[in-house]
C-alpha cells in the first residue's frame, strides 16, 4: 500500500489544524497509509511548495487528492506537466505561480470545477482550457497579455468568471454562450470596445466593467434584467446610460468617474437601488431622476462640481450615508432637512455654502464633515446633534467663540477645527 510522502504529510497536518492522524506516531515517525487518511484528503486543500511541485515522485502520489494549491513564486521556469496526472482534481489554484507560461498540461484535468490562473502577465495561450467543461469558477485576472478568450466558449457550466486586469483583451464574443454565468468581472480592460456578446447572459446578477475606459456602448446590458450589482466606474468614454432603464432589479450601481455624463433620467426606473455612486460626474446638472429612488441608503455625489440643485433628495428618507464633497457650486441644502435617518454626511469643500440650518433635524448623524466650507459662519443649528461622534469644521469661517460654544453643547463629540 502506498505511503504518503513526509513532505506532503507535514502540509496536510498543518492545514488540517490537528495534531495527529490515525496511524501516525510522532515519536517513531510511522507515516499513515493513504487508506487511513483518504476521507480527510477528500475535503482538504493540499498546499504544494516550490520543491514539492518539482518533485514528480510526490506529485504522482497525489492522484487521489481533490484540491491543490501551489505556491511557487520563486520558480523561474515552472513545468506543471506533472499535474496532468491528477485527474481527480476538482479545485486547482495556480495563482502563486506568475512565471507559469505553458498550461497545456491542464487539458487533462476534466474534473476541475474551480481553477485560478490569476496573476500571469505573460500568458498568451489558454486553449487548454477548452476541454475543462465542468468548470464552474475560473479566474484569469491579471493576465495582462491575453488578447482573446475564445477557448472559453465551451465552458457552459461557468457561473463565475474573472477577467479583470486584462488590458490586452479586445474580443469577448466567446462569452455569448456562457449563459449560466451569474458573476462576471471585466474591470480594468481598457482595450475593450464591444460587449454585445454579454446580451445573452440573462442569468447574470453581478457585472463589473469598471475601468473599461474605451467602452462607448452598453446597450447590450438592457437584456440583463437579473442584474443586482453593476459597476461602471471610470468608463469615462460612456455618454449614454439609457440602456440601464430596464435593469429594475439593481440594488447597487456605480457610475462614478463619468466626466461627460449629462443625462441620468434612465435611473428613475431603478427603484430597488440601495447604493448609488455618481462620484466625479462634473458635468452633471440635473439629478431630478433620483427623486423616485426611495430605497437608497447610500448616495455619493461628491465632485459633482456643476451641481446646483439637490431638492430631488428630499424624498430619499431611507438614506443613511450621503456624500456631497467638493460640490463647489452648491448653495442650498435645505432639501436635506427631511433625511432624518442620515448617520453620515459629507459637505466638505462646498465653499459657496452659507446656511446649514436644515441640518438641525438630522439628530441621527454620527459623522458630519464641513471641512473647507469657507463661507460658513453660523453653526448654531448643530447644537442639538447630540449623537455626533465626529464633527469637522476646519477651514470654515466659524469664529472661535462659536467653536467654543459648540464644544460645550456637544461635549462627547470629537470636534476638529
Amino acid at each position: 500500500m502506498p505511503i504518503l510522502p513526509e513532505e506532503l504529510l507535514i502540509n496536510v497536518i498543518s492545514h488540517a489544524g490537528i495534531g495527529g492522524l490515525k496511524g501516525y506516531n510522532r515519536t517513531i515517525a510511522v507515516w499513515p497509509t493513504l487508506e487511513n487518511i483518504y476521507p480527510l484528503l477528500n475535503i482538504l486543500k493540499v498546499w504544494l511548495g516550490s520543491d514539492e511541485i518539482g518533485n514528480t515522485n510526490i506529485v504522482n502520489k497525489l492522484s487521489f487528492v481533490r484540491n491543490v494549491s501551489v505556491n511557487c513564486r520563486q520558480i523561474i521556469n515552472l513545468d506543471a506537466s506533472a499535474l496532468s496526472n491528477l485527474t481527480n482534481l476538482t479545485s486547482l489554484d495556480l495563482s502563486g505561480c506568475p512565471s507559469l507560461l505553458d498550461i497545456s498540461a491542464l487539458s487533462n484535468l476534466t474534473n476541475l470545477t474551480s481553477l485560478d490562473l490569476s496573476g500571469r502577465p505573460s500568458l498568451l495561450d489558454i486553449s487548454a482550457l477548452s476541454n475543462l467543461t465542468n468548470l464552474t469558477s475560473l479566474r484569469l485576472s491579471g493576465c495582462g497579455s491575453l488578447p482573446s478568450v475564445s477557448a472559453l466558449s465551451n465552458l457552459t457550466n461557468l457561473t463565475s468568471l474573472d477577467l479583470s486586469g486584462c488590458p490586452s483583451l479586445l474580443d469577448v464574443s466567446a462569452l455569448h454562450s456562457l449563459t449560466t454565468l451569474t458573476t462576471l468581472r471585466l474591470s480594468m480592460c481598457p482595450s475593450l470596445l464591444d460587449i454585445s456578446a454579454l446580451s445573452n447572459l440573462t442569468n447574470i446578477t453581478s457585472l463589473d466593467l469598471s475601468g473599461c475606459t474605451s467602452l462607448l456602448d452598453v446597450s447590450a446590458l438592457s437584456n440583463l434584467t437579473t442584474l443586482t450589482s453593476l459597476d461602471l466606474y471610470d468608463c469615462h468614454s460612456l455618454l449614454d446610460v439609457s440602456a440601464l432603464r430596464c435593469l429594475t432589479n439593481l440594488t447597487s450601481l456605480d457610475l462614478s468617474g463619468h466626466t461627460s455624463l449629462l443625462d441620468i433620467s434612465a435611473l428613475s426606473n431603478l427603484t430597488t437601488l440601495t447604493s448609488l455612486d455618481l462620484y466625479e460626474c462634473p458635468s452633471l446638472l440635473d439629478i431630478s431622476a433620483l427623486r423616485c429612488l426611495t430605497n437608497l441608503t447610500s448616495l455619493d455625489l461628491s465632485w459633482c462640481t456643476s451641481l446646483l440643485d439637490v431638492s430631488a433628495l428630499s424624498n430619499l428618507t431611507t438614506l443613511t450615508s450621503l456624500d456631497l464633497y467638493e460640490c463647489t457650486s452648491l448653495l442650498d441644502v435645505s432639501a436635506l432637512s427631511n433625511l432624518t435617518n442620515l448617520t453620515s454626511l459629507d459637505l466638505s469643500w462646498c465653499p459657496s455654502l452659507l446656511d446649514v440650518s436644515a441640518l438641525h433635524s438630522l439628530t441621527n448623524l454620527t459623522s458630519l464633515n464641513l471641512y473647507g466650507c469657507r463661507s460658513l459662519t453660523d453653526i448654531s443649528a448643530l447644537s442639538n446633534l447630540t449623537n455626533l461622534t465626529r464633527l469637522v469644521l476646519s477651514y470654515t469661517a466659524v469664529s472661535q467663540p462659536d467653536i467654543d460654544q459648540i464644544r460645550l453643547d456637544l461635549p462627547d463629540t470629537d470636534i476638529r477645527h
